[in-house]
């Protein structure tokens, strides 16, 4: 019905707030990278690979602090759910997260976002190298001792027993 107005989730509501925020213009963008050694503005960003070169955590942490924190909180808990219908945020603190995850996958989640659950694409929003720096930082931070994540390192699947637990 025209004119009804549109009831809408705080998470949700936060989310979008800090999406625009982000598009309208980030803080930040041209001197800190400069100063952090990220590629000048005008570059064309490199090609991010599997075999890419680990992140620093301390810079990932500056990064997982201004974006991620709204929904998968300061503790890497998780929890909040963004839209009625999607699935709660990730749980970085979750061993079973870690089983069978890559940096590769991890980087995809981050680059394409998960938009049923309200989790938006960061790709074109972080650089490549803020990408990794974050992904560096859930390993140091939020990965829990005893659990090693799969190598990115070329593991062929023909190569590790079916029945390894």
């Amino acid at each position: 019905m025209p004119g009804t107005p549109v009831r809408v989730s705080t998470a949700a509501a936060i989310a979008t707030l800090v999406m625009l925020g982000l598009i309208a213009g980030r803080t930040g963008t041209n001197a800190s990278e400069a100063a952090d050694g990220a590629p000048a503005a005008g570059t064309a960003p490199a090609a991010a690979t599997p075999a890419a070169p680990a992140g620093d955590p301390a810079k990932g942490k500056v990064v997982y602090e201004k974006n991620c924190v709204p929904c998968h909180k300061q503790e890497g808990t998780g929890g909040m759910k963004l839209i009625a219908t999607g699935n709660p945020s990730r749980n970085f603190r979750d061993p079973e997260f870690w089983k069978n995850r890559t940096d590769a996958q991890i980087q995809h989640s981050i680059e394409t976002g998960f938009p049923k659950s309200g989790m938006v694409s960061w790709k074109g929003v972080l650089k490549p190298e803020e990408i990794r720096n974050v992904i560096a930082y859930l390993h140091f931070k939020f990965q829990p001792k005893g659990t090693t994540a799969k190598a990115d390192a070329k593991v062929d699947s023909k190569s590790v027993p079916a029945t390894t637990k």
